[in-house]
């Protein structure tokens, strides 16, 4: 499956870079968002904590851990969907 949209970062930086001096005398500053990890990630991993609890109880619906995590990146995948709306 190919995701198309990831979300963007999560917990993006900015960086700032001086790119020049304007004609007025003025440095012009470049801010750039860069780094973190993907919504999707995050989505996925927020999605994944009650799932890993419930199998360490012995409640959990799914199978083994690959089964938990394609369901935790679908319950991603969704939020994504819901919050492009």
């Amino acid at each position: 499956m190919s995701i198309t949209n990831n979300g963007g970062p999560a917990f993006p930086s900015l960086e700032a870079t001086v790119t020049g001096i304007d004609s007025d005398g003025q440095e012009r500053i470049d801010t750039e968002a860069y780094g973190g990890m993907s919504m999707r990630d995050y989505f996925a991993v927020r999605a994944l904590a009650p799932m890993i609890e419930n199998k360490t109880k012995g409640s959990c619906e799914y199978r083994n851990e690959q089964e938990i995590a394609t369901r935790a990146y679908a319950f991603a995948d969704a939020m994504l969907a819901e919050r492009a709306k």
